[in-house]
């Protein structure tokens, strides 16, 4: 029976998780200055940038212990609602952070600590619902869940990115004393915590219409070869981390520094590829389900890296700034098949862990392999020396190609190891 409160929280999770990055990577990018030093130069600027980014990393892996635990443990309720709440509050403390110019030093290190606290509590969204409300839906089913719930994910980017696109009209980026540099920016921030205000709101009343008890996934018995699959699950979602890192995060900005693109027209671009992507998750979700997890996860790692490597030794043979409709192609494939990848990937890795630790297993898993891509650019730095920086690129993306297959083949194993006999434990 369909529980509309639950699954809405679901995908709101996902929906806010997604938009806090694009806070950091799509929202700050024009008012970055605000919180720097007039006289900071590019390498710095560059680190900086990196460590905001990158900072509510840090607390994920805590927060999908902290709160995968309470959810595990049947307190799906006051996870979502603590995370939410929490969240929110922090959200709104970033939105009114003081600039460089009137306390120094304190705005960067009181964004990137509250950047981090974040991370705590989204990982709390992460798990709070969609672990649950996969394996509680029937296994024909599941694909269709696992499909829907991250369609939040680019609903978000496009959100943020539409959001920060009318507040720039509003208010321009023109300078440090200019509108958007000065408050403009804080919209957005103030934006995610009234969402997930809301989310708050959803928990309790999906809650209080008896939703929860019926999302809950029944514990079953599980042999001992079922267990310890934490590090192959981390093993698959690292590769799958290195391979959208090294094609998606990076295309945007390579067309726009390194080959002169037009930086509105890219943004669009990208925009469109997000639009498109319910599309693609359902198409690959459905695949899953019909041809089995493993066997599209070894073809979309095969599609995905060779897709990459072809268009990124497209891009460099067409002359710097012409031909833009073929660049746009190029990226517009490049962001869908990569991305396709989370309209089964989040079902299978949920699916892997035994129903007693299912939010925390896959919450901590997802939560460690984001960390992998951090180090992207020490990674083609030193296939550099090995293989020359021209063919680093595509050095990577294999590697995190067979990373997903290894992962993917032995997840599979893991998966099809027989269950014990239910015990009289079990059953009550």
């Amino acid at each position: 029976m369909l529980q509309p409160r639950s699954y809405l929280a679901g995908w709101l999770g996902f929906f806010i998780v997604s938009y806090d990055g694009a806070l950091a990577s799509v929202v700050l990018a024009p008012a970055f200055g605000y919180f720097l030093p007039a006289d900071a130069d590019p390498l710095t600027i560059g680190a900086i940038l990196l460590t905001v980014f990158n900072a509510s990393r840090i607390g994920r892996p805590l927060g999908a212990l902290l709160f995968g635990r309470m959810v595990d443990r049947g307190g799906v309720v006051p996870a979502a609602s603590v995370s939410a709440i929490g969240y929110a509050i922090l959200t709104v403390a970033t939105g009114l952070l003081p600039g460089f110019a009137t306390v120094g030093y304190w705005s960067l290190g009181l964004l990137i600590g509250l950047r981090a606290l974040t991370g705590i509590f989204l990982a709390g969204q992460a798990v709070a619902f969609g672990p649950n409300l996969v394996r509680a839906a029937p296994p024909a089913k599941r694909w269709l869940v696992g499909a829907m719930l991250p369609t939040g994910s680019p609903a978000s980017y496009i959100c943020a990115s539409l959001l920060t696109l009318l507040v720039l009209a509003v208010a321009p980026a023109a300078g440090p004393d200019s509108p958007y540099v000065l408050w403009g920016w804080r919209v957005a921030f103030w934006t995610a915590a009234a969402i997930s205000a809301g989310s708050f709101v959803l928990a309790l009343m999906a809650g209080r219409a008896g939703e929860v008890a019926k999302v809950a996934a029944a514990p079953v018995a599980e042999s001992p070869a079922r267990r310890g699959v934490f590090l192959r699950v981390l093993l698959l979602l690292s590769g799958i981390q290195i391979v959208l890192s090294t094609a998606v995060a990076s295309l945007p900005g390579y067309l726009i520094h390194a080959r002169h693109y037009d930086a509105t027209a890219i943004t669009w671009a990208v925009l469109v590829a997000y639009a498109l992507m319910v599309l693609a998750y359902f198409t690959t979700g459905l695949l899953s389900s019909r041809l089995g997890a493993s066997k599209v996860f070894i073809g979309w790692a095969i599609v995905a890296t060779i897709l990459s490597v072809a268009t990124l030794q497209f891009l460099n043979v067409l002359p710097p700034g012409e031909h833009i409709g073929l660049a746009i192609a190029g990226l517009i494939a490049v962001t869908i098949v990569s991305l396709s990848v989370a309209g089964f990937m989040h079902t299978y890795s949920i699916e892997a862990f035994s129903s007693s630790v299912v939010a925390t297993g896959y919450g901590t898993a997802r939560s460690l392999s984001e960390f992998v891509p951090v180090l992207s650019g020490l990674y083609l730095m030193g296939l550099g020396f090995i293989v020359g920086d021209a063919a680093a690129p595509a050095a990577l993306l294999a590697i995190g190609g067979c990373l997903v297959i290894a992962g993917a083949l032995l997840v599979d194993r893991h998966r099809n190891a027989p269950l014990l006999p239910p015990t009289t434990q079990d059953a009550t």
